[in-house]
């Protein structure tokens, strides 16, 4: 296999204040330096899609508030992302391993931080937001109930899994749209019960049910605003995601937020990395419980096989609310 001295690359163009769009990003082509000592070079062969990605590029942006180095105009779309090495001046990493790490929405990239692979979808940021956002920011506990929207996506089928097995939670109800969806959620995932956003009736199934201690919230928007009705007197909410608002700012519209009053109810934002340290016993936890086949690891993935230049319309899925689980790019190799 032949070493590239250039690499495609998707770089951020116009960084959006609200929705994205064709002029968002622009292919360019780039050269690749040659490697110093300790370096790898690496073909991409698997992009993870995540709607943090949205909020690292948005254009009024205050760097000191965000939690990352946020991506600017001109820079390389950022991205978790999987490959193998095909050149390599590193004692750590030989040409032919797979490796997974901070990369780009590039073809080929030199990479300064990378790991042996473990799947992206179980051992990526989507389970450690949902394990953290139960155990750390949610503080929840065996026999306690949950409410979790987003329940058929990456993060939220997380949060079912953990919540039923490795906590020990009495009731897990998730939040879904669409009927296959919620089927997914409870014959697959494994919660007690799933309401569709979609239907005309949604609002008055979520009333019908009973309230929570802790309600995970993926989405913000309507969907947060009717879910505040239902978490106990000193319940929590963890606050992980806004996706409903991140393209369209006019979704952050709060009727009910006095019952965070009222009801003395705890919300905490959280940002998984914060625990960065635990996360070696978090993924050994998880991965006791795969080996004792507690947990679905099959069928929980998206995967889109698609060339360099689909790269953006890949992602941008995920705010149509197409994939089931977690929403991976397979690149088509043109190399």
């Amino acid at each position: 296999m032949s070493v590239p001295n250039t690499s495609r690359t998707w770089v951020l163009q116009t960084p959006p204040l609200d929705g994205v769009d064709d002029q968002t990003w622009v292919e360019e082509v780039r050269p690749i330096p040659q490697l110093k000592a300790n370096e790898v070079l690496v073909r991409v062969s698997h992009l993870s899609n995540d709607p943090a990605q949205r909020g690292w590029m948005q254009a009024d942006a205050t760097a000191g508030r965000l939690y990352v180095v946020p991506i600017v105009k001109g820079d390389a779309m950022r991205s978790h992302a999987m490959g193998v090495v095909v050149l390599s001046t590193s004692t750590k990493f030989a040409v032919g391993d797979r490796v997974m790490g901070s990369m780009y929405w590039s073809e080929c990239i030199m990479p300064s931080h990378t790991s042996p692979t473990l799947p992206m979808s179980v051992f990526g940021g989507t389970w450690m937001a949902a394990y953290f956002g139960l155990h750390a920011a949610g503080e929840v506990k065996a026999g306690q109930s949950v409410l979790v929207s987003g329940a058929a996506g990456a993060t939220g089928g997380a949060v079912i899994q953990i919540a039923k097995h490795l906590v020990g939670c009495s009731r897990i109800v998730g939040i879904a749209g669409g009927a296959d969806k919620c089927r997914f959620v409870v014959d697959v995932l494994g919660a007690d019960q799933c309401l569709d956003y979609k239907s005309p009736t949604f609002k008055d199934d979520l009333m019908a049910v009973e309230e929570f201690d802790l309600y995970f919230d993926n989405v913000g928007g309507a969907i947060l605003d009717a879910a505040l009705l239902k978490v106990k007197r000193h319940g929590r909410v963890s606050l992980c995601g806004a996706i409903s608002s991140y393209n369209d700012r006019s979704q952050s519209t709060y009727y009910n937020w006095f019952e965070t009053i009222s009801q003395r109810i705890t919300l905490k934002g959280f940002i998984s990395s914060d625990h960065a340290t635990d996360h070696p016993a978090a993924k050994q936890r998880i991965l006791a419980a795969i080996v004792a086949k507690k947990l679905v690891v099959e069928g929980i993935e998206t995967i889109v096989k698609a060339p360099f230049e689909k790269i953006p319309s890949v992602w941008m899925e995920l705010f149509k609310g197409t994939n089931q689980g977690k929403l991976l790019t397979e690149l088509i190799s043109e190399m």
